[in-house]
């Protein structure tokens, strides 16, 4: 007897499918089978591959950029350092000069009416902006200097019981103004034009002049006295002070 054989047909396997039994490399991998690039694999796996190379790379730039700024600090500190000790090292190259001081001296409204009334004088070693460093004389009055009056005086800059230096300080209408500086008898003959300073012709009390300190030999502070003098007759209306000398 003859049996009729059926042709048995190989289907898909259940657990396998199309791929016979194995298993998918999306779900080997647990990717879930998203879009794959041209190498084959899940883009997601793609970028979790490069994660620890970014870490590395931003690390390794915080690591540079502090060297950068430990490095900036340094260079700063150094360079500060450089010109404290450059400014310190033109300091100490500089010229000395004498220290700046001043001394004031009154007198009493003693004086005849219509006469240069000294009421106060000051003597001064001032500094300009330039640095140059000035003997300065000052006069104040009683009453308005005007432009007609004389006053003389003296100065001890090298100590002894006679004075070094006798000064001029004048307003004498149309014959002029301004002041000198003369050295006495016991040495060598000099004659040092100042600077005359009145800011008032009609109004002012104060009148001032000043002389270069080289042009002075000193060495002790300076003292000084001072007088009034009638301009027509040459008398002495006012001393100041009174006797001996400022300060």
């Amino acid at each position: 007897m003859i049996r009729n054989r059926r042709a048995t047909r190989v289907g898909p396997s259940v657990t396998g499918g199309a791929n016979n039994g194995r298993v998918p490399p999306d779900r080997a991998s647990g990717l879930g089978g998203g879009r794959r690039g041209p190498s084959g694999r899940a883009f997601l796996q793609s970028r979790d591959a490069h994660q620890p190379d970014e870490l590395a790379l931003t690390a390794n730039g915080q690591r540079c950029q502090g060297q950068k700024d430990v490095f900036n600090a340094s260079w700063k500190r150094g360079v500060r350092r450089a010109f404290v000790a450059a400014i310190a090292l033109c300091l100490t190259m500089l010229p000395q000069t004498p220290a700046l001081s001043a001394a004031r001296g009154f007198d009493p409204d003693d004086a005849p009416a219509n006469t240069l009334d000294i009421q106060a004088s000051t003597r001064g070693i001032v500094q300009d902006a330039q640095g140059r460093i000035w003997l300065k004389v000052t006069i104040r009055a009683y009453e308005p200097l005007g432009l007609f009056w004389d006053a003389r005086g003296w100065l001890d800059s090298r100590g002894g019981a006679r004075a070094d230096y006798r000064l001029h300080m004048f307003w004498l209408d149309q014959e002029g103004r301004g002041c000198v500086l003369r050295s006495t008898p016991q040495w060598p003959h000099s004659v040092t034009k100042g600077k005359f300073t009145q800011l008032s012709e009609t109004t002012s009390h104060v009148a001032s002049c000043r002389w270069l300190l080289s042009s002075v030999e000193h060495s002790k502070p300076i003292r000084w006295t001072l007088r009034s003098v009638d301009p027509n007759s040459g008398k002495t209306t006012d001393r100041a002070p009174d006797e001996g000398w400022y300060p």
